[in-house]
């Protein structure tokens, strides 16, 4: 059997490198991002619905939109998965509010659960558009005892190569263990 395992070895995965930066608080960052126009993947089959069509339609105004994207580093390598559910939903009050969650799965680190409380004014920081704040639920494998922020946002850049403007939306996160 060990034989065998030398001459035919197991597989190895791909492992990118993280772009993890050290807080002086103690905490993590780490920046992920999306190519609006690229890393959306979208389904042909008959009966799904297009994007940006609702998906899921509760009427009175309220809808979800489920939309899958590949996830890439700082470093624009693809590393995963990234699941945005949007829509209008209503709050404890009864009243419609705009609810976004996001679901990131890394293969070879595990999965981060966000979920957007409040919108941030546009502007804030001016390379980015439409700045939105929000919290990490959980996670699971490598983040599955940090708790902490994040910001989503719209950064263009470009593309120097094509001479085109490329569109990403960034997940930055800031994390630290236990904390909320």
């Amino acid at each position: 059997m060990l034989i065998g395992a030398s001459v035919y070895p197991l597989p190895g995965h791909q492992r990118v490198r993280s772009g993890i930066e050290a807080m002086a608080d103690g905490g993590r960052k780490e920046d992920f991002y999306i190519n609006v126009s690229a890393d959306r993947i979208l389904h042909d089959e008959a009966g799904v619905a297009a994007y940006p069509v609702p998906a899921m339609n509760g009427g009175a105004g309220q809808y979800i939109q489920a939309e899958v994207f590949q996830l890439r580093n700082a470093d624009r390598q693809v590393i995963g998965l990234a699941s945005r559910m949007r829509g209008i939903v209503p709050d404890s009050a009864g009243s419609p509010t705009q609810a976004v969650s996001w679901v990131l799965f890394i293969p070879s680190r595990g999965s981060l659960v966000l979920d957007q409380v409040r919108v941030m004014t546009n502007g804030l920081i001016p390379e980015m558009e439409a700045v939105q704040q929000g919290r990490v639920v959980t996670g699971d494998g490598e983040f599955a005892r940090l708790k902490g922020q994040y910001i989503e946002a719209l950064v263009v850049e470009e593309n120097y190569d094509s001479g085109q403007q490329e569109r990403f939306i960034l997940l930055s996160t800031r994390l630290r263990s236990g904390a909320s």
